[in-house]
Formats: C-alpha cells, sequence, structure tokens
C-alpha cells in the first residue's frame, strides 16, 4: 500500500509540475549537448574510420613494417574521416546553397512577369469556356500589384525580425561553440575508443552481475550494428538516388544537372520524404528558365520516386538493416509522427531492433517448446 501511495502521488507531482519537469530536462539536454553531439559524430565517423584502418592495414602493415606505420594508422584514418565529412559539408555550402540563393534572387526578379503570363493565360482560358457556356470569375493578377503587397508584408516584419536578431545570434553562437566541442570529444573517443570500450566493460562486469552484463552488451552490440548497417544503407540509397537524378537530367537535358542530383541526394538522407524535398526545391531552381523543363523535371522525378521509394529503398535500407519492406514504411509513417524529421531518421533502425529482439524472444519460446514436446513421455 506504501508503495502505492508513493506511486499515486509521484505521478501527482509529475502531472501538477510537467513544465517544470521539461524545464529541468531541457537545461540538462543543454549541458549535455556537447557530449551527445560528440557521441554522435563519433558513431558516424566511425562508420568511415574502421574501413579506413581495414585498408589502411591491407596497403601498409605488414610483418616487416616499422611501428610509425602502425602508429600512424589512426591519426591519418581519423584525419581522411574528418575530411571526407568536411568534403561534403563544403559541397554542400558553397556549391548548391550559394546556387539556391542566385535562383531565389531571379525567381524574385521574375515574380511581375510571371503574374503578366498568369494573368494573359488565365483570360484566355475564360474566353475559350465562354463558347461553352461556362464563366470564370473574372481575376487581373497584374492590378493586385502581388510585388508590392510582398513587399508590404516584408516591411511589416522587419521590425520583428530586428528584434529577434539578438537572440538568433547568440543561439548560432552557442550552437557553434557546442558543435565544436562536440568536435573535440568526438576526436577523443575515436582516438581511444578501444580503451574506452575496455573500461567501460570492467565498470560493468565490477558494478553489476556477469548473468545480466553479458546480454546486455550483446544487446548494445546489436543495436550498434543495425544502427550502422542503417546509415550505412541510407547513404548508399542517397547516392543511387543521386546518380539516377544526374544521369535522367542529362538524358532529358536539363539544366542544374549537378546541384540537384547533390541536393536531392543529400535531402534523401532522410528516409522517404528526404528526396520529394530535394524535388520540390530543383524544380523551383529550373522554373525561372522553362515553365516547361520544370513540367518535366517534376514527371522524371514522380516517376524516379516511385523506383526508389518501391524498389531502391525497401531492399537497400531494409535488407541493410534485416527489416522487410513493409516494415520500413511502417516506421517512417509512426517515427514522422511521433517526432518529425528526427523521428523519421530514428523509426527505422529503432523498429529493426524492435523486429529483432521480438525475433530472437520466439525463437526462444519456440525452441524451449519444442524441447519440452522432446522430453515429454510418449504413452
Amino acid at each position: 500500500m506504501l508503495l502505492i501511495a508513493c506511486g499515486v502521488t509521484l505521478v501527482w507531482w509529475l502531472v501538477n509540475h510537467f513544465d517544470l519537469l521539461l524545464n529541468i530536462l531541457d537545461t540538462i539536454l543543454g549541458i549535455l549537448s556537447p557530449i551527445l553531439i560528440g557521441l554522435i559524430l563519433a558513431f558516424v565517423l566511425n562508420l568511415l574510420l574502421s574501413p579506413l584502418e581495414r585498408l589502411w592495414d591491407k596497403l601498409f602493415l605488414k610483418e616487416n613494417s616499422r611501428p610509425i606505420v602502425k602508429k600512424l594508422r589512426r591519426p591519418i584514418c581519423l584525419l581522411l574521416s574528418f575530411l571526407i565529412v568536411l568534403g561534403i559539408i563544403f559541397a554542400v555550402c558553397f556549391v548548391v546553397i550559394p546556387k539556391l540563393g542566385s535562383t531565389v534572387v531571379d525567381m524574385v526578379n521574375t515574380i511581375s512577369a510571371y503574374v503578366k503570363t498568369l494573368d494573359v493565360r488565365y483570360d484566355d482560358l475564360r474566353a475559350t469556356l465562354e463558347q461553352y457556356a461556362i464563366t470564370l470569375p473574372e481575376i487581373d493578377l497584374g492590378k493586385n500589384d502581388l510585388l508590392t503587397k510582398i513587399t508590404d508584408l516584408l516591411a511589416k516584419g522587419g521590425s520583428a525580425l530586428l528584434n529577434t536578431t539578438i537572440s538568433v545570434t547568440t543561439s548560432v553562437l552557442s550552437a557553434v561553440v557546442n558543435l565544436l566541442m562536440g568536435v573535440v570529444f568526438s576526436v577523443y573517443i575515436l582516438a581511444q575508443k578501444e580503451t574506452l570500450g575496455r573500461q567501460i566493460k570492467r565498470l560493468l562486469y565490477a558494478v553489476f552481475p556477469e548473468k545480466r552484463v553479458t546480454p546486455f552488451l550483446a544487446f548494445l552490440s546489436r543495436v550498434s550494428r543495425t544502427f550502422s548497417q542503417f546509415v550505412t544503407g541510407q547513404t548508399i540509397e542517397a547516392v543511387i538516388l543521386g546518380t539516377l537524378v544526374f544521369l535522367g537530367m542529362l538524358i532529358l537535358r536539363l539544366p542544374f544537372a549537378p546541384v540537384i542530383a547533390v541536393l536531392v541526394g543529400v535531402t534523401a538522407l532522410i528516409p522517404i520524404l528526404g528526396s520529394w524535398i530535394g524535388a520540390i526545391v530543383g524544380a523551383l531552381l529550373i522554373l525561372p528558365s522553362s515553365f516547361m523543363k520544370a513540367i518535366w523535371f517534376g514527371v522524371f522525378l514522380i516517376v524516379l520516386q516511385q523506383i526508389e521509394g518501391n524498389l531502391i529503398y525497401p531492399h537497400v535500407v531494409g535488407k541493410s538493416v534485416g527489416l522487410p519492406g513493409i516494415w520500413v514504411f511502417f516506421a517512417v509513417i509512426v517515427g514522422s509522427g511521433l517526432g518529425g524529421i528526427a523521428g523519421m531518421l530514428l523509426g527505422v533502425p529503432v523498429c529493426a531492433v524492435i523486429y529483432d529482439e521480438v525475433r530472437r524472444a520466439m525463437r526462444k519460446r519456440e525452441a524451449a517448446k519444442a524441447d519440452v514436446q522432446d522430453d515429454t513421455p510418449t504413452p
């Protein structure tokens, strides 16, 4: 009864102080954010570091190799891993984003021409339909002066934007500091990952019973393997999709093929819906140069998305994590509903871990039942 009373009291306190609890959690996450960023970076970089170290061993580590070759293995491979990641970030920041910026400027400069063109085409459509006794309402887009309205809207919001500039700048600086601290922390983790692993195991075995620690470490190993395979599969899927977009745009002679291919490939790292985001932005890039080419690009991407959604993603990502295609879609849908983009990213590997654990439990139960039936004496 005492435990029940304590539980009810705790639940009542949590319900009545939920805002306080959220503030405490937010504070804790703010303090631990550099460590969390470092752990995530270390996990991602280790996916590059491990194969680079295996390649180093094959190329340089021989029986009669000098000790310096083995000592340089980790620093050089770690540096190469960082350079690869920085190269990808550089390509996105200094190739794709500037092109997007210039295209947005071009679109703003051509809005007036688009409005006038739509106005003329709408009038032609009204005149054609009136021949069949169909009357559409009269809309004169040119008289609405859309550009003026947009300018006024931006002007009214300018004061609010100015008021938030300081807070945004502070947040950006804080994020940069946390990122730098996370990078340093990830370097320490990767430089001594074997030593850290042994120390954590010794600590667990010293504090908890061995029968509890061994299954727990095995579970963590399966979780790490599943997440690693998911990230690898998702990256392969993004590279395949970006390559197909590039080749298709070259065949169709559409503009900005390299930039849009990189954009679609990067956004495709977000499961299922990420490539659609890249496709929409790509269509906006093409639109100022040619309306019909933007339409052709949209048709091409719709066809490619069907191939990607039904064939590439379930087979590449689904097989890499050992998850059937139907459960991949289920994980993405549920994850997006629970946590947005972060939920979509984590939904597939989390569902894969649950699927694997349930399958293991079922196999154990089936094996136990089979043993009981074998031990039962026949009459």
